[in-house]
Parts: structure tokens; sequence; C-alpha cells
């Protein structure tokens, strides 16, 4: 079995590894891999890894933003489709184009475009913030802890 380009990347959290083997974010934009690195996971083609260490496709992370009953998520057309959905494409700017298959003459219509909505979503700076503001709480009540302690063996304040 033959070396792909992803084979030994390290996974980054809500990055995509491409079978390219580039590293996105999901608006396509290419990730600097040296900072960001979970390096005790692996990164999995066309998975993201979320910050709890599980992986998602593309459709587990949109399928709730978007009804899947009527919308198929693909990263290409393919041939040919079903009449009754409308298949989503994305762009690379982190919008996806919509077509239909008009299966009476075997030929893909592009009805425009649609793009998510993630401004509920926190992005990796504001993440990165949370984790420093936890890791001084816990430091800062560690600190207060030991304190407390050595106070209370000394036999008061010194």
């Amino acid at each position: 079995m033959g070396k792909n380009a992803y084979d030994l990347k390290s996974a980054l959290p809500n990055k995509l590894l491409n079978e390219d083997g580039n590293i996105t974010d999901l608006l396509g934009n290419p990730v600097n891999v040296t900072n960001l690195a979970y390096k005790n996971k692996q990164a999995l083609p066309n998975k993201w890894l979320n910050p709890d260490g599980s992986y998602s496709t593309l459709k587990d992370i949109i399928g709730g933003a978007i009804d899947t009953d009527l919308f198929v998520i693909v990263e290409e057309l393919p041939d040919s489709g079903d009449p009754e959905k409308i298949y989503l494409v994305p762009d690379g700017e982190g919008r996806f184009i919509e077509y239909h298959y008009d299966e009476e003459n075997e030929e893909w219509s592009e009805l425009g475009t649609v793009q998510l909505d993630l401004s509920n979503y926190w992005n990796i700076q504001e993440v990165q913030q949370a984790i420093a503001t936890a890791l001084q709480t816990s430091k800062n009540y560690t600190d207060m802890a030991i304190q407390t302690s050595i106070t209370q063996v000394l036999g008061g304040e010194y």
C-alpha cells in the first residue's frame, strides 16, 4: 500500500485535511499546521477533528444547519442526480453553489449560492483566549489553595 498525501499528518481542531494533503478551514483558507496541530491525533481525509477529539464529516457539521432531506452535500457533482434534491457543492470561499438535476435533459442547472451563518461559533482566537483564561483561573485557584494550606499548617499568616 503506497503513501497518501495525508499520511502521518497531525489533525487540527475544526480544520479539514483535503485528499491532496492541504489543510484548510471551513472557508477553504490554508492553515499553518505548525501552531495548531494535535500531535496525538492523526488527520483523516475529508474529516474535521472536533475539540473533544472526535471526527466529523462536512455533512455532520452542517447537517443541523441545512435540511438534509432536501439538500445533498457533495464535493463535486456526480454524473446524474435525484431531481427531487438540491445539490450543494462547496466553492472554497465559505459558500455552497446550489444545483438541481434536470432528469429530462440529463443536465445540471445552477440555482444560486448559499452561505452558512457561522457567527454563533467561536473562532480560533476566541478558543485560545478562553483556554488561557481557564488556565490562569485554575493556576490562581491552585496558588491560593497552596497558600491557605501552608498558612494553616504553620498556624497563622506569614
